[in-house]
């Protein structure tokens, strides 16, 4: 019986430690969402790319459409307008070198208990092509609630071409 009692003692402590963080579980949500979305912003197969001869921004709206689900509407318009999505990886593309999205990194997350939006700096991490080095990038991001998951409500990061040519 003491044995028994013994094992539930030890399984009931192996859940109760296991059990997440809420916040931890959220923090670790974001930072997937914001990989899977910078792997859209960044990286390009090659072999899925297609050169239109003298023409880079042909190809952003195909990052562009895969892009679209991530975002709120309010932001959506606002960023394809600007040709902020899509124009590093088509541009640097065109020019032959692609983009690999090794990882991203939380630096700062915070959440807004009234509204359940979440600001979050964030490291992003991109190896080129055509050099062994990774680059690392800041970048901040809001995530508002949209159902049963989060939306893109506001984007901004720091990677730029001329970081890449050679």
């Amino acid at each position: 019986m003491k044995m028994i009692l013994t094992a539930l003692l030890f399984l009931f402590s192996l859940t109760a430690c296991s059990s997440n963080n809420p916040e931890e579980e959220l923090k670790a949500q974001s930072q997937k969402l914001i990989l899977e979305y910078s792997k859209i912003l960044y990286e390009v197969k090659k072999e899925d790319y297609v050169k239109t001869p003298g023409d880079f921004t042909a190809y952003i709206p195909v990052i562009q459409d895969k892009a679209k689900p991530y975002l709120t509407k309010k932001e959506e318009p606002e960023s394809l307008l600007k040709l902020n999505i899509g124009f590093v990886a088509a541009y640097l593309a065109y020019n032959d070198i692609f983009l690999t999205v090794e990882n991203v990194k939380v630096t700062d997350f915070e959440r807004d208990e009234a509204s359940g939006a979440i600001n979050i700096s964030y490291t992003i991490l991109l190896k080129d092509s055509l050099k062994s080095e990774t680059k690392h990038q800041a970048g901040r991001v809001t995530l508002v609630p949209d159902d049963k998951t989060f939306k893109i409500d506001y984007y901004w990061d720091d990677v730029r071409t001329n970081q890449f040519k050679s």
